[in-house]
Parts: C-alpha cells; sequence; structure tokens
C-alpha cells in the first residue's frame, strides 16, 4: 500500500509539472539555440507542451499508462521512466534537428513498451495484440502518414516515439534477461 501512495504522489507531481510548466512554455521547451546554455531544457522539454490540446492528450496517455500498470510499476519504475529516460533521449533530442521541442509522447512511449516487456498484461493475447498495434502504429509513423489522421496544431514527432519505444525496451532488458536466465536455470 505504502509503494503505491508514493506512485501517487510521483504520478500527480509529474501531471502538476507538465501543467505548470505549459504556462512558462518558453523557458522549458527545448530550443536548439539556446540548449547548451540552458541545459535543463533536455529534460523538461519532455514535461513542456505546445497547447492545451496536447498537453491534454498526452496526461490522459500517461493515466491511461498508469492505470494498466498500477498493480505492477513499483516507485523505481516511475523514477527510472520518468527521471532516467529523458537522459536517454539526450542524444536524439541534440542530433534530432528540430529547432523546438516540447511533449511527452516520446516518454509514454517508453512506458508504454517497459510495461508491457516487464510487466506484460493478462490475458497473453492481449498483450500481443496491444505490442502489434504499437509496432503497426510506429512503423504507419516512420513511412511518413503520421499527418494524414493527426490535425494537430503542431508537427508530430515520430521519431521521439520511435525512440522512446527503443528507450523502453533497453531499460526492460535487464529484467527481461533476468527472467530469461532464471527459468534457463
Amino acid at each position: 500500500m505504502y509503494s503505491k501512495n508514493k506512485n501517487l504522489i510521483i504520478l500527480t507531481l509529474t501531471l502538476l509539472t507538465s501543467c505548470v510548466f505549459q504556462y512558462q512554455i518558453d523557458l522549458f521547451i527545448f530550443n536548439e539555440k539556446i540548449f547548451p546554455s540552458q541545459i535543463w531544457r533536455l529534460i523538461t522539454a519532455h514535461y513542456t507542451h505546445f497547447d492545451l490540446v496536447h498537453l491534454f492528450w498526452n496526461l490522459t496517455a500517461l493515466c491511461l499508462i498508469a492505470a494498466l500498470w498500477w498493480d505492477d510499476f513499483k516507485t523505481l519504475d516511475w523514477a527510472l521512466l520518468l527521471l532516467a529516460q529523458p537522459l536517454l533521449f539526450i542524444p536524439w533530442l541534440v542530433n534530432s534537428g528540430w529547432q523546438n521541442y516540447a511533449g511527452m509522447s516520446g516518454l509514454l512511449h517508453g512506458l508504454f513498451v517497459y510495461g508491457l516487456l516487464r510487466y506484460g498484461y493478462r490475458p497473453v493475447l492481449i498483450k500481443w495484440i496491444m505490442f502489434a498495434g504499437l509496432l503497426g502504429k510506429l512503423i504507419y509513423e516512420q513511412l511518413g502518414m503520421a499527418g494524414l489522421i493527426s490535425g494537430e496544431s503542431w508537427q508530430v514527432a515520430v521519431d521521439a516515439h520511435l525512440t522512446g519505444a527503443i528507450v523502453g525496451t533497453l531499460l526492460a532488458l535487464p529484467w527481461i534477461m533476468r527472467e530469461t536466465f532464471s527459468k534457463n536455470g
């Protein structure tokens, strides 16, 4: 129970931080021209959004992911995924060519993949359907078709989605390997 209370605190702080950052967006988005002198933007950009619709959809997705694995995710999972994951995004962000970047969707893809790989989903068939859906979405985006249905007022950073999925996989690998080796003895 105590761990779930800590998880609720972490999730609430993430939601509040994203809302607060929204009102001072110019201080927190990644901007390639001023980034070297304001290094915090490498982290804060993931909790900042271009408009309220962007904020709403990302926070909704965060709550849905939390609901999927609420009983499984531990405080260490949340800390690893919400604090360490942005650090693993730095090479992509610095080399992405984006002049401005904001949004949580890359982190959300990492959370989703991590949850699927580390904890799975019951029944297992649903896990594979979810995984196939995500893989199809990522392929669809990489083929350049993301803007066909989005209609957003900002450009979708589809490479952030792919990077998030890769980072989520990398963060889940130690547990996957441990499970594999413990089963094979």
